[in-house]
């Protein structure tokens, strides 16, 4: 188990890989990336404005989208965010939602360390 492992597990993750192939990986990580930050603010907004359903919704998108790529981490979070949206405990969710900027950055840096130890795409010229 590497570093990454504590918040990507990095088998799912190569597993994604064999399933997409390598440009799938690497597309789907570039585009799980590029609306990371975006699903986090959602979660947040959802937090501070009290809306249990726009939290599920947000919570699920995190988790499903997490768990496809082997994001252990977000995808607990998210599904923890979910339990409480459901069980109306919006209080309890406040330190959650704090806590997700900083998951959200280490999955991040574990995800491009990941793809960079892959070795790159072979081209026809």
């Amino acid at each position: 188990m590497n570093i990454c492992d504590c918040i990507i597990d990095s088998a799912a993750f190569r597993a994604f890989g064999a399933d997409t192939g390598e440009a799938g990986l690497r597309s789907f990580v570039a585009a799980y990336l590029g609306l990371l930050a975006g699903r986090v603010t959602r979660i947040r907004q959802a937090v501070a404005g009290g809306d249990a359903c726009e939290l599920w919704t947000a919570a699920a998108s995190l988790a499903a989208s997490s768990s496809m790529i082997g994001a252990l981490g977000l995808a607990a979070e998210g599904r923890r965010l979910q339990e409480l949206a459901d069980s109306d405990e919006m209080a309890a969710t406040r330190a959650l939602a704090q806590e997700l900027d900083v998951l959200a950055g280490r999955t991040a840096d574990g995800l491009r360390a990941l793809l960079a130890a892959m070795p790159p795409l072979c081209q026809d010229h």
